[in-house]
């Protein structure tokens, strides 16, 4: 049976197809939770009217075979970020200013296994001919829009790949012992401290069981996520409204099940809390947030709080924990480096895209000439993004 493509452009076709986009992401290799039904179609009603552009900007690329949806991918119109470049087709979750951004990982195509080479093709004629570029970031390098990608140089577009590093991951296949055992030696001894010192304490450990408690641990994983950025000056994506609406709907949505927040207390005092995603038997390690200080009972709170989260999930059958892309010392502590994520885009040859390509030049010249760098997070920070 041949494939037909549909690209949605309004949100009550888009809802129409409910059913089959949830039985599309079950099956799919590159299922991720900025990928899902809930995650998608709350980030546009939060964000879409803000950063879409023009006066049909959704594009929701479906390609069906018969009446089964074997490969859909979320895009929508916005910009670059770069007035000169005009309209970029970008992935959902994508193109936010940074103080509200969503930071997601694992944007890609959704697809049935054995059906992404024959998607692609009739995705990139359709979208070959409407922007003035394509613009793609947080995917993998195994992801088939690589392919896609090449596909528009061969159209005489321009296309550009970056690296933005690996993501980092620790595998409980084997459980709990076998994780620790295969910690480097200093690594096993101060993860097990900081456990231990966490229960010689009294600290006591929660994994949210209901919607009510999600969103008491949501509410105290803000506060101690926005003392850590209020203390550098900077006022932390908490503070933004858009970007507490979107997940504060997004837990209610997916429910204790799917979205992860447990929270460390000493003296009933949140000291650190961590929020994820599991997709399956992986848990997508999404933010968390530490209590730093001298008057901290705990040395390393973060890290003992990582400890009762892996510990407990490993127990409920939980075979991995991907703490996503950015280097920290928790995550060289706690994981290894895993699969590379990759930036790509394409842009129509001519003047615009040239002068966005001298201007982002310019930008990385003055970069290097000043030496600059992002600071480093704090030793015990487990997470410093979005």
């Amino acid at each position: 049976m041949d494939l037909r493509l549909e690209v949605i452009t309004e949100v009550t076709r888009w809802h129409q197809i409910e059913c089959e986009w949830r039985a599309l992401y079950a099956a799919s290799p590159s299922a991720a939770p900025p990928l899902s039904w809930e995650w998608t179609t709350l980030w546009w009603d939060v964000y879409g009217q803000r950063y879409g552009r023009g006066p049909d900007p959704l594009r929701v690329a479906c390609v069906w075979r018969g009446e089964q949806l074997v490969a859909a991918l979320p895009m929508y119109v916005g910009n670059t970020g770069c007035r000169i470049s005009g309209s970029c087709v970008r992935f959902l979750s994508t193109g936010e200013e940074e103080f509200e951004e969503t930071c997601a990982d694992y944007l890609d195509l959704l697809y049935l296994p054995g059906e992404d080479q024959a998607a692609m093709p009739l995705m990139a004629e359709r979208l070959q001919s409407k922007p003035n570029c394509v613009y793609l970031t947080g995917v993998s390098a195994e992801s088939p829009l690589l392919s896609w990608v090449a596909t528009f140089g061969e159209a005489g577009w321009w296309p550009k790949r970056t690296s933005l590093g690996p993501s980092w991951a620790l595998d409980l296949s084997d459980g709990y012992d076998a994780w620790m055992a295969g910690l480097g030696k200093t690594s096993r001894r101060s993860s097990r401290r900081s456990m231990e010192q966490s229960l010689e304490v009294g600290a006591t450990y929660q994994r949210a069981a209901t919607v009510e408690d999600a969103l008491t641990m949501y509410d105290e994983l803000s506060d101690l996520h926005q003392q850590r950025w209020e203390a550098r000056g900077k006022p932390g994506c908490f503070a933004a409204p858009r970007f507490a609406e979107f997940h504060r709907r997004l837990i209610t949505a997916l429910g204790p099940e799917r979205a992860v927040l447990s929270v460390l207390r000493c003296g009933g005092q949140p000291v650190a809390a961590n929020y994820g995603f599991l997709v399956g038997t992986k848990l997508h390690c999404y933010q968390a947030g530490t209590l730093a200080g001298p008057e901290v009972a705990v040395k390393s709170p973060g890290i003992a709080g990582y400890m009762h989260l892996i510990r407990d999930l490993a127990d409920q059958g939980v075979t991995c924990l991907d703490f996503l892309l950015g280097a920290a010392p928790h995550k060289e502590r706690l994981c290894r480096p895993t699969g590379e994520l990759v930036r790509v885009s394409a842009a129509h040859p001519g003047l615009r895209a040239a002068l966005c390509h001298l201007r982002e030049s310019a930008s990385a010249w003055r970069q290097r000439r000043r030496g600059a760098s992002p600071p480093a997070p704090a030793a015990d920070a487990p997470s410093d993004s979005p």
